[in-house]
Formats: structure tokens, sequence, C-alpha cells
């Protein structure tokens, strides 16, 4: 019995040690899932740009392609 409440007595004193650790691994998870969700960000971000850019490549190669079928028209 005295055995017992020993082994007792020492698992309340690592409790303090436990929590600490749980709190430290919940804190490293919500910098990751911060940075993650930075991360999202700015790749969403780039992909509209690169949308935006394609656009504006495809509008210009039509423009370009007017002109010169209107500078072979003229001459």
């Amino acid at each position: 019995m005295e055995e017992s409440k020993g082994k007792a007595q020492d698992a309340i004193q690592k409790i303090p040690a436990i929590e600490n650790l749980i709190n430290r691994a919940e804190n490293k998870t919500q910098e990751a899932r911060d940075a993650l969700s930075g991360a999202e960000s700015d790749a969403n971000t780039a992909l509209s740009l690169a949308q935006l850019a394609q656009v504006t490549a495809t509008n210009a190669s039509k423009v370009s392609v007017d002109i010169n079928r209107d500078i072979n028209w003229v001459f």
C-alpha cells in the first residue's frame, strides 16, 4: 500500500511538467497553423496575380494580331 502511495505522489508531482509540455505543444501547433494560413494566403495572392498576368498577356497578344493585320492591310 505504501509503495502505491509513493508512486501516486510521484505521478502527481509530474503533472505540472506534463501540463507544461502539453501547453508548449499546443503553442507550437498554433504557430504552425498560423504559418500555414499565411502561406495559403500568399499562394492565393500569387495565383490571382498569375491569372491576371495571363489575361493581360492574352489580351496583348490579341491586340498585336489586330495591329499586325491592320498594318498588312494598309501596305
